[in-house]
């Protein structure tokens, strides 16, 4: 069915995905509630009325119209390259539409915060050509984008590009699925292809992560399109295994999505292997956008039926995202991925370290065999060498973890987290699925937590039993440090042991009340004056700034150092604490001048 419950969504910045003058009917479609009930095939009235309907819709084009579009679905539409000059002109008419038509809008709010990013001239072609260069399409869609882009995204991400860092573990889940994925082969007029195979989707699929993982999708398409103008062929395959089990779930917000997309869409297929899903479609078809429904052809058949369909309309059998034996293929799909994340990678844009250290990881293949650098939780001991160091780490952070908060301790495990992965390795556990050969899956981020977290406990209790047995074994603290330096000569230890200080330098930064030593003052001397600098960076440029302080401050002798509890002597801070002093203070200064 294609009626869709909007309850079902559940976001976390609350969208409202008002509605859209182009979709507003398709709720109250009567032929579209009826499926919901009936199956077709015994209604020869109902057959009569979609027909009826798409017939209509045909008519509502003009020749000239109808023409285009048929030009577009095949692969022959005119060349749409303008001169430079007229260029200019189109885009002088766009803004001038978007004046008339922004007051109130999201857009209008992107624009008075980001001027600069708004009106970027790319940004603004990709939508120009995107619709054919009609500047007042374009504006109308820019609304429609950004109103989209602030429901699913929130206002914080309106005036700043979608990266992978912005999409929840729920959103990944969506996007590496393969429901949704882009051909690594272009149909024979050079298009892109994009495939939609609904029956990859989770049995648990929440639509607004699917939306999201879209949106980022749909907008890294758009990027890499050398012409915008030329289109992409999207391809909806619904046979065998990959049916959609969702009955038509997400219809309407997906459309709202695709027409939000500043991206012209030059043909749409549909492939079903059942007749009653292929009647439903119509029904869908039937409520689509004239110029959208001119492009979409409905295909129903067996496989190898619907390919050559496919391939009659220029889509060649290697586009697909499928083997010889018609069995989802997502190779692609992971070198995709994997393109993404190292163009975000070489851009370094608002990335933290510890994404940086993700991004930048391996991933785990099906039947592939750990590697000496992995930790594996398989909830025993493992002498595997990730495993101890996952232990040393736990022994150098220790008493930063005990000690701190649960933004201190979440800190460390960070840290944990991104050391293992900047060593290639991953955290890994036996696949218990019942189509599971034996091998090992990698464990969602959560779990790496529990197992750090875990990892902390256990050194606690150890260190307790062996506290009370202190007449033989030695003190507790003598026993770290012989685990430190026994892990040290095996390559395991992350760094060196904590450093304890007795005498200060002028140079030192010191936590705690100690604002008149004079090293604290000088911090606060470099920060006041990049305070204006600080505010107007985004997050990655933010880190940078502390970073670079902080390399400031070492690189003329000082360190950051922290009291210990006799009061006489200190000890020398890791680098994530002292960037989040550093930090503090930003904040601090800007309080200060905002009273």
């Amino acid at each position: 069915s294609t009626s869709v419950e909007t309850s079902s969504i559940v976001p976390c910045c609350k969208p409202k995905f008002s509605s859209d003058p182009q979709l507003a009917h398709i709720r109250t479609s009567s032929i579209v509630k009826n499926f919901q009930r009936r199956l077709p095939g015994n209604n020869n009235n109902q057959q009569n009325d979609v027909e009826a309907i798409l017939v209509q819709g045909m008519n509502d084009l003009s020749f000239g119209e109808l023409q285009r579009e048929q030009e577009d679905l095949h692969g022959v539409s005119q060349d749409n390259d303008v001169e430079i000059d007229a260029m200019d002109d189109l885009l002088r008419s766009l803004k001038e539409h978007l004046d008339l038509i922004k007051e109130g809008t999201v857009y209008e709010s992107a624009e008075t915060r980001n001027p600069a990013y708004t009106q970027r001239r790319d940004f603004l072609i990709i939508f120009l050509k995107g619709n054919r260069n009609d500047p007042k399409a374009a504006a109308e869609q820019m609304l429609k984008y950004y109103d989209l882009k602030q429901e699913l995204f929130g206002e914080d991400k309106l005036v700043r590009d979608i990266k992978t860092q912005d999409l929840t573990e729920e959103d990944m889940e969506s996007l590496m699925n393969g429901s949704l994925q882009v051909s690594g082969h272009n149909d024979r007029s050079g298009r892109m292809i994009a495939w939609g195979l609904p029956g990859l989707r989770s049995d648990d699929v929440v639509i607004f992560h699917e939306l999201r993982a879209r949106f980022f999708v749909g907008m890294d398409i758009v990027q890499s399109m050398d012409d915008p103008s030329r289109g992409i062929v999207l391809v909806f395959y619904g046979l065998g295994k990959f049916r959609d089990q969702s009955k038509g779930s997400g219809f309407q917000e997906g459309m709202k999505l695709a027409l939000a997309m500043p991206c012209n869409i030059a043909g749409f297929h549909m492939c079903f292997d059942s007749k009653a899903e292929a009647f439903i479609a119509k029904a869908a078809v039937s409520v689509m956008p004239p110029q959208l429904r001119a492009k979409t052809k409905i295909h129903c058949g067996s496989h190898q039926e619907c390919q050559y369909f496919l391939a009659s309309y220029g889509i060649p059998r290697e586009a697909f995202p499928l083997t010889a034996n018609n069995e989802v293929d997502l190779t692609n799909h992971k070198r995709w991925f994997h393109e993404c994340r190292t163009r975000e990678l070489n851009l370094r844009d608002a990335t933290s370290p510890i994404t940086i250290a993700k991004m930048s990881r391996h991933n785990f293949e099906q039947g592939e065999t750990p590697t000496e650098n992995d930790v594996l939780c398989i909830g025993r001991r493992v002498n595997g060498k990730g495993n101890e160091r996952l232990i040393a780490l736990a022994v150098f952070h220790a008493d930063a973890y005990d000690n701190g908060g649960p933004k201190e301790r979440r800190t460390v495990v960070d840290s944990i987290m991104e050391d293992i992965w900047q060593r290639g390795g991953r955290f890994l556990q036996v696949d218990t699925s019942p189509d599971s050969s034996g091998g090992y899956v990698e464990v969602p981020d959560k779990f790496m937590r529990e197992k750090i977290c875990q990892t902390f406990r256990n050194l606690r209790y150890r260190r307790a039993g062996l506290q009370a047995k202190s007449a033989v074994a030695g003190s507790q603290n003598h026993h770290l440090s012989t685990n430190s330096t026994e892990s040290a000569h095996r390559g395991l230890s992350p760094t060196h042991p904590p450093i304890i200080i007795e005498e200060l330098r002028p140079e030192d930064v010191l936590f705690g009340k100690m604002k008149d030593h004079s090293g604290n003052q000088r911090l606060r001397d470099i920060v006041k004056s990049l305070g204006a600098r600080y505010d107007s960076a985004n997050r990655g440029e933010k880190k940078r700034l502390a970073e670079g302080v902080m390399r400031e401050i070492k690189e003329s002798g000082g360190r950051f150092l922290k009291p210990m509890e006799d009061g006489h002597r200190w000890e020398v801070v890791l680098d994530i604490f002292a960037e989040k002093k550093i930090a503090a203070h930003f904040r601090n200064i800007r309080r200060r001048q905002r009273k």
